[in-house]
């Protein structure tokens, strides 16, 4: 899936932090990393996108499209372009952990910041719906 240009709907769920990361330490074999995680419903804002195939929500016609169930999560879809811990975009850290994650839109594609941490202006922003 191109996801150029694609706008991630990131409002709020059922569950409150649907999105996760999990750390994985770095073992004899593997170099650590941190692994993304969807916990969010069938029907969940991050798992909608056009019927009609839109590749992004810019085209005049996608505004009338109906939304349905892409059977996962495409927020992650994006943080799995690259290593997640690329698209951080929280207060400086000493080291990534478990937890749970706020994720927003900005013109570089999905940022997330650990939920436990106050927002950033970035995420309260796309939370009011201004796009930066």
């Amino acid at each position: 899936m191109d996801l150029t240009g694609m706008r991630i709907l990131t409002a709020p769920t059922t569950v409150e932090h649907p999105h996760r990361v999990t750390y994985h330490p770095e073992t004899d074999t593997e170099p650590w990393r941190l692994v993304a995680h969807c916990d969010a419903p069938v029907g969940a804002p991050c798992r909608l996108w056009c019927a009609e195939g839109c590749e992004e929500d810019g085209a005049e016609e996608h505004a009338e499209h109906e939304l349905v169930d892409q059977g996962q999560c495409i927020t992650l879809e994006w943080l799995r372009l690259s290593d997640v811990e690329d698209f951080y975009a929280g207060p400086d850290l000493t080291e990534f952990h478990d937890g749970p994650i706020r994720t927003f839109w900005d013109f570089d594609g999905v940022q997330w910041e650990y939920a436990t941490t106050n927002p950033t202006s970035d995420a309260l922003a796309a939370e009011n719906g201004d796009q930066r």
